[in-house]
């Protein structure tokens, strides 16, 4: 065979047929195509990432919950106000009435006239703006003097957003306000009432939500380990999705307006006017 021949031949063993030629070109496009369903499933996973993220943050309450997670604030001083010792003076001078039901609070509670709000002339309010756990756990003495036949307490939200007290330190405060009343005026029956939620979106209580749910928590289990404390969930007539608080019953965020009066009276009545 001459040389012509065998380059036919070679020609022939190199040259792809139709058949191999076709075949390489559908295992590209099948290559093309997984490798494009692999990045766009990647973008799609990624996207629901981002959008999933952006959702929660939304529901936390957005920059204003990264800010605050971020700051990670230090626990602060306890500075009373002249208003809050001015108050606390005329509380000090209250004529003793034995019997009586005594309202504990901070702002929430000092914010309507409990007497006319439950038509009952033995309902004392002794709410003080900005108060806390330990400023009630400070003024006891002007509490048990009275020998009240009922107390309700509501406090700890300022522990939370304004002195940035850990839950552990309230809820011991909270046991020592509850032995406290209890070994001075043994007759008195504690209501101990849950904090309320807060408008996620308000500056004010930002990212207090999930504290406020996990405090409410511990609160209940502790009231649940005395036989004269009776722990009165206003937390659940009060939430609405994304347990913050229905926009219905404040006016700020966090203090209640007279809608949210009325559901508290509700709530309570029974227990305030029970002989």
């Amino acid at each position: 065979m001459g040389f012509a021949g065998r380059l036919r031949n070679y020609e022939v063993c190199t040259t792809d047929t139709p058949a191999k030629t076709v075949k390489k070109r559908d295992n590209k496009i099948l290559k093309k195509k997984v490798m494009n369903t692999i990045l766009l499933l990647s973008v799609g996973l990624n996207c629901l990432i981002f959008f999933s993220a952006l959702i929660f943050l939304y529901n936390k309450g957005g920059v204003h919950y990264i800010k605050n997670k971020l700051s990670s604030p230090a626990r602060q001083e306890v500075k009373r106000s002249a208003s809050y010792m001015e108050d606390l003076s005329m509380l000090d001078i209250l004529p003793q009435t034995k019997g009586d039901i005594v309202f504990v609070g901070d702002s929430i509670t000092a914010g309507v006239d409990w007497t006319k709000f439950l038509t009952d002339i033995r309902v004392r309010n002794m709410g003080i703006g900005m108060d806390n756990s330990e400023g009630v756990l400070q003024r006891l003495d002007g509490i048990v003097r009275l020998q009240p036949n009922k107390v309700f307490i509501m406090v700890g939200i300022a522990d939370l957003n304004s002195y940035h007290v850990p839950i552990s330190e309230i809820i011991e405060n909270y046991r020592s306000i509850i032995m406290g009343i209890n070994k001075k005026s043994p007759e008195t029956r504690i209501f101990f009432q849950s904090v309320l939620p807060k408008q996620r979106y308000a500056s004010t209580y930002v990212g207090l939500n999930d504290d406020i749910l996990l405090l409410n928590d511990k609160l209940q289990q502790l009231c649940d380990s005395f036989d004269f404390v009776t722990y009165v969930d206003l937390y659940k007539h009060f939430r609405v999705s994304g347990n913050q608080i229905n926009p219905e019953y404040t006016y700020d965020g966090g203090h209640l307006n007279s809608k949210g009066y009325q559901v508290w009276k509700s709530v309570i009545e029974k227990y305030a006017l029970e002989l």
